[in-house]
């Protein structure tokens, strides 16, 4: 199909591929758009995921926020490039005749006549001009949607809608913190929210790398910065140190009675069940999070056995007595001395003995236990009377 001419009949043909053409840069803005839209969101939402994986680091921010707008001005890119192509009035011809067969044919015969009308005497002008407003009559009648599809935009244009909505549905959760971490990303430490700025601060135990024996509930307590006094809810974290890839997480308990009492924020109070081995804790609290803090856990002393050595008064005229018994019960003569031993699992730093008697001295008395060198440990005491006793160990 050709457009060139001057004649009021090439003029209406223009005209109506005019028409056609500006309906093809919509359909090619609107299916960009769609394309820009969908490739951004999914782009901004891998960005805020991989930042609440990052420590609270200002220099991987800003390496995170170059990395975002580089693949974001790509994106951008790649959906717009479609309209720096201007087609021509052609190439629009072209896709009329492709999409619309019969209107090819007619306009060819058309053109055949009206271009030596006075070669055939047989086909008057008038013919012929009725035979070129049957052809703009009939180009007229073509819808515009044959031509150009909204079909080949609905992709694009689902796709960005799908985005926009997933968008809005987690922004909705306010423990995702999703435009916090936008703000993190799009505007590394410029505090434009607060929570970029906000601290953690661990308040026990002190120092947060300790070492605690096994078969304890620790108390873990934590708080925002003064300048973050309404800060989102904390969480702990906690992971073993052998196997650091699985961890487990559990939320605090928010308690105005902060072991700090100078401290206008609230505390952050978790406990946690120490078994028998070693494991690391952190507290995170929107897209902000502390350090790993390392906790060895000690073996819980235990007292593995008991050698009791009972030596009986003169009149009772018996030697020495040794017993090693998993108890430390005694029965013995009154006037007797007992020389108790314990040997434990694991090395000690003290002991310490607490047994009071049940008549002429109700109240507990305590004494040390004395290291023998070779890891038991030794008391002696006289029998004067029933009493009981406890043994404490360090």
């Amino acid at each position: 199909m050709s457009v060139n001419g001057s004649s009021p009949f090439f003029e209406s043909i223009r005209e109506k591929l005019l028409i056609l053409r500006a309906r093809q840069r919509r359909l090619i803005a609107v299916g960009a758009f769609g394309h820009a839209i969908a490739g951004l969101v999914a782009l901004t939402l891998s960005a805020c995921f991989v930042e609440s994986l990052l420590p609270s680091n200002d220099q991987l921010r800003w390496m995170l926020s170059f990395a975002f707008y580089s693949l974001a001005a790509v994106i951008l890119f790649i959906a717009m490039k479609p309209l720096l192509r201007r087609s021509t009035m052609e190439q629009t011809a072209v896709e009329v005749e492709r999409r619309v067969p019969e209107v090819r044919e007619q306009l060819l015969a058309t053109v055949e006549l009206a271009a030596a009308p006075d070669s055939n005497p047989a086909i008057s002008r008038a013919f012929c001009q009725a035979l070129e407003q049957h052809v703009v009559a009939l180009l007229d009648r073509v819808d515009h949607s044959t031509v150009f599809p909204v079909n080949s935009v609905r992709r694009p244009l689902a796709a960005g809608s799908v985005m926009l909505a997933f968008w809005f549905v987690v922004s909705l959760f306010p423990e995702s913190h999703l435009w916090q971490r936008l703000g993190n990303v799009m505007l590394p430490t410029s505090g434009i929210y607060n929570i970029a700025k906000g601290q953690i601060i661990v308040l026990r135990p002190r120092p947060p790398e300790t070492t605690v024996p096994d078969q304890e509930v620790m108390i873990i307590e934590a708080a925002w910065s003064e300048t973050m006094q309404n800060g989102p809810t904390l969480q702990l974290e906690v992971r073993e140190s052998v196997a650091p890839k699985a961890s487990r997480v559990q939320a605090m308990t928010r308690r105005e009675d902060a072991s700090d009492p100078s401290r206008d924020s609230p505390a952050y109070i978790a406990q946690w069940p120490v078994e028998d081995r070693d494991f690391e804790f952190r507290i995170l609290g929107g897209s902000e999070r502390t350090p790993w803090y390392k906790v060895s856990v000690l073996p819980r002393p235990r007292i593995e056995g008991y050698r009791k050595v009972l030596i009986a008064p003169e009149y009772a005229g018996s030697t020495p007595k040794e017993i090693e018994e998993p108890h430390g019960n005694i029965d013995a003569i009154v006037g007797s001395t007992a020389r108790i031993a314990i040997k434990t699992n694991v090395p000690l730093s003290r002991a310490e003995i607490r047994y009071k008697t049940a008549k002429s001295n109700p109240s507990s008395l305590a004494a040390s236990l004395n290291d023998a060198g070779d890891g038991t440990w030794f008391y002696e005491m006289p029998i004067e009377e029933d009493a009981s006793y406890q043994i404490h160990l360090w």
